[in-house]
Order: structure tokens, then C-alpha cells, then sequence
């Protein structure tokens, strides 16, 4: 969805984003919010203002929400290290280790206080801070309909063939960008999460809540989605 208008400022977008993210009961994750590529671009462009500033802890504090959500959709449109990730590794090589402790927990503490489904880095390293981001991505409405229609597709369905290798891999290659950054239990703990989404929505027949509270991590995209899918198939 369209969520930045031209005229806002990074202060403007940073006030939008808190917004969205305090009171928006559709949001879990980052990548929930949706945004449009046009919208992606505009604050990659709005975030050059603060890009010479880097190691200014002050200023990344004030826009820390402008700059996760830039990340996240970086996973969607193009490589992270083309925006800020890899000018932040370099920053915290160069600074004392407390300090890049403070830098990091500061990203951490965003990903509690807003409330997010994957909460904060397990390990204040910039592999943490990836593997958090990458969670936080998720995947566009369209990708989560396709992975529904992959699962649905599967031939003599039966619930234990969800977890089938194939079925695994098929859905990876979906993953694309995010599952490069994922420790490997983690990666297979989101797969499974999508199916157990599936299972609890086609089987089960659980309202969108219930499959929310079932399912604590999961997108609400990804819920959404699949709740749709499935209504569409009655």
C-alpha cells in the first residue's frame, strides 16, 4: 500500500512509521506494513540525510525506525548491503566493543518496544542483527499466495506430507533473499511455521485469531493471506 506522501520529511516518515507500528492491530512484523517499491525508494532517498552521520548514536536513535524498515525491504527489493547494513558493519569494526554493544541494543530494544513478533537479537552482532531483519521481512502478499497455492497443490494431501523435503525446497526458493541470512534452525522453523499456518486455517478451520494466537510469530500477512486462500476455495 501507498503509506508516504512526497511531502513528507524523514521526520514525517519516522512519525508515520511509529504511528502504524504502536497502533496498528494488522502489524506483527516489519514487512506487515507493505510497503510499495515507490514507497522503499522514497525513504533509501529520505535516509541519505543522516547516511554521512553514521556514527552519530543520537541521530541513528531518532530515525532507528526509518532505518529497520529500510533494511526489512531491502530483503524484498534488492540486497541490504546496498543501503545501510554494510556501512554499519563497517562502523561497528572500528568503534570500541561497548560501544557497537550500545549500537546494537539500541536496534534490539526497537524490535521489543514496538512489539514485534520476532522481538529482539538473540546475539548483539551485525549476523544477529541480519538474521532479526530477515524475520522481520517476511514476504509480500503475493509470494504468500503462492506459497499457499504450492502446499494446496500438493498431490493426496495428507497433513504429515506438508514437511516433505520437496515441499520444504519449494518453498525456500520462495524465500528468496531473507533465508540466506538465517541460522539454519531458524530456517526451518519458518517453513514450519507456514505450514502449521496452513494446517490451522484449511484443516482446522480456525478463525484468523485463533490461528494468530496459534501461531505467536507468524506475519499477519501471512495469516491474512492463507484465511483469504482458503475462504476462496468454498
Amino acid at each position: 500500500m501507498k503509506v508516504f506522501k512526497e511531502r513528507y520529511s524523514l521526520h514525517d516518515i519516522e512519525e508515520k512509521l511509529e504511528w502504524e507500528f504502536s497502533g496498528n492491530k494488522k502489524i506483527r512484523i516489519v514487512g506487515d506494513i507493505n510497503l510499495e517499491y515507490d514507497d522503499y525508494t522514497f525513504l533509501k532517498e529520505r535516509l541519505d540525510v543522516i547516511k554521512p552521520h553514521i556514527g552519530n548514536m543520537e541521530l541513528l536513535m531518532r530515525y532507528r525506525l526509518s532505518q529497520i524498515t529500510s533494511w526489512v525491504f531491502s530483503m524484498r527489493y534488492e540486497d541490504p548491503g546496498k543501503i545501510y547494513v554494510d556501512n554499519t558493519e563497517r562502523v561497528l569494526k572500528h568503534v570500541p566493543q561497548h560501544v557497537a554493544g550500545h549500537y546494537l541494543q539500541m536496534y534490539s530494544d526497537a524490535y521489543c518496544e514496538y512489539g514485534f513478533a520476532t522481538a529482539a537479537i538473540n546475539d548483539l552482532s551485525v549476523k544477529g542483527m541480519f538474521e532479526v531483519v530477515a524475520l522481520q521481512a517476511g514476504m509480500s502478499m503475493e509470494e504468500y499466495g503462492i506459497l499457499f497455492d504450492i502446499i494446496d497443490g500438493k498431490d493426496n494431501l495428507t497433513v504429515p506430507k506438508l514437511y516433505d523435503e520437496n515441499l520444504f525446497g519449494q518453498i525456500s526458493y520462495r524465500m528468496g533473499q531473507m533465508a540466506r541470512y538465517l541460522e539454519k534452525d531458524t530456517y526451518y522453523a519458518v517453513i514450519e511455521e507456514i505450514c502449521r499456518v496452513y494446517v490451522d486455517t484449511k484443516f482446522n478451520r480456525y478463525s484468523i485469531n485463533e490461528v494468530l494466537m496459534n501461531n505467536e510469530k507468524a506475519a499477519y500477512t501471512l495469516v491474512d493471506v492463507f484465511q483469504k486462500k482458503c475462504a476462496g476455495l468454498e
